[in-house]
């Protein structure tokens, strides 16, 4: 009888180690590797989702955006950065969790204006530079949407298509024909060079 209850508690031990490792298994499958955005337009409207899919390429989770009128650019741009998925969504700035697309800030008229596919990038601070494509405004945001500063750019300066951090400040990549780069004060928006 006590060899009985030795072999059922040594089974019951291996079953629970089996199903843990299985629920980890599971969730670890659940991982998000890849945020993508998809696009369709309808009746002259333009209708994004943000999805965060796992590394087999299913959908773990999905954000509908909002509808805006269908034009050259799309109204909604999107940035990954460590362990969060940034979208500016017309005027709108939105901040998700990348694993669970749980929304973590979101800020109505974070933008004067609607950023048509915009150059964005995020500082170890999870601070947003944004930077509309025919726009010569360049916007730093903080991770709850709260406009931080704005700087306008030379009028010659357009298309920008990058955004980098450099030594001296935030760097701003522009590929408009006579276009130069410019650096700003990371801190203040101040046009360095």
């Amino acid at each position: 009888m006590k060899a009985f209850k030795t072999g059922a508690v040594s089974l019951l031990f291996f079953l629970c180690v089996m199903m843990t490792c299985t629920a980890a298994q599971a969730k670890s499958s659940d991982k998000v590797t890849k945020v993508e955005k998809n696009t369709r337009y309808s009746d002259n409207m333009e209708y994004c989702t943000i999805v965060g899919k796992n590394s087999a390429g299913r959908t773990v989770w999905r954000y509908k955006c909002a509808g805006h009128p269908a034009a050259e650019l799309s109204s909604v741009s999107y940035k990954v950065s460590k362990q969060n998925v940034y979208i500016i969504d017309g005027d709108t700035f939105i901040r998700l969790h990348k694993q669970t697309g749980k929304k973590r800030s979101k800020k109505k008229e974070a933008f004067p204006e609607t950023l048509g596919s915009a150059a964005m990038f995020v500082d170890g601070s999870g601070n947003l530079y944004a930077a509309g494509y025919y726009g010569d405004t360049v916007y730093k945001v903080n991770k709850k949407g709260k406009q931080l500063w704005a700087s306008k750019t030379a009028e010659n300066c357009f298309w920008p298509d990058e955004i980098t951090r450099t030594k001296k400040g935030i760097k701003v990549h522009y590929t408009g024909e006579g276009s130069q780069d410019v650096v700003f004060d990371a801190e203040n928006g101040e046009i360095l060079y």
